[in-house]
């Protein structure tokens, strides 16, 4: 028998996703009864879906490539646009400026890119190497099996929907700031 009370052992219990979010809303409206506990639950719902589903990606995926998602997003982006600098890659991806210098060491030192020197001495020109495109599209491949997993059971309305509803959000958040 434990030496511990019941209700510690009930708190080391794995919490369900669904328990939190109803612990969260019941949180929200004791604590802050006047916000509008919907915008919570609909960011925290997104953050969760975004956090498991690229830890599904690299763990299936990505890992087996010697990857990780912004190495993976960098290899995807130079795919797309051939070459890019530095600081147009983070835009693209969606990281720091120090983010991005450290995925390009890495994905240089295992020779997925090269970099060369580019117009001014600051800047240089990202390019992907022969074996970056075969890991790229290798990796591409299983990225749109994870996309099939996680939303093929949608209908293609449904799907339309959430695409145009997440990029509203975006873009209605990056016109505010």
């Amino acid at each position: 028998m434990s030496d511990r009370p019941a209700g510690e052992n009930q708190q080391q219990e794995i919490i369900r996703a669904a328990d939190f979010t109803r612990a969260s809303n019941e949180y929200l409206r004791k604590e802050f009864p006047d916000a509008d506990e919907s915008l919570m639950q609909s960011g925290l719902l997104v953050l969760r879906l975004a956090t498991a589903f690229q830890q599904d990606s690299e763990r299936t995926v990505h890992r087996p490539l010697d990857l990780r998602w912004t190495g993976f997003s960098t290899v995807f982006a130079l795919s797309i646009f051939g070459q890019l600098e530095a600081r147009s890659l983070a835009r693209i991806i969606g990281v720091s400026r120090q983010a991005v210098s450290l995925v390009i060491t890495t994905l240089e030192r295992d020779g997925f890119i090269t970099r060369e020197q580019g117009d001014d001495r600051r800047t240089f020109v990202i390019q992907l190497t022969e074996r970056g495109r075969e890991v790229a599209r290798e990796a591409l491949e299983g990225q749109i099996g994870i996309a099939k997993d996680w939303f093929g059971g949608l209908e293609p309305e449904e799907l339309a929907q959430l695409t145009h509803l997440l990029e509203r959000v975006l873009t209605t958040r990056s016109s505010s700031n």
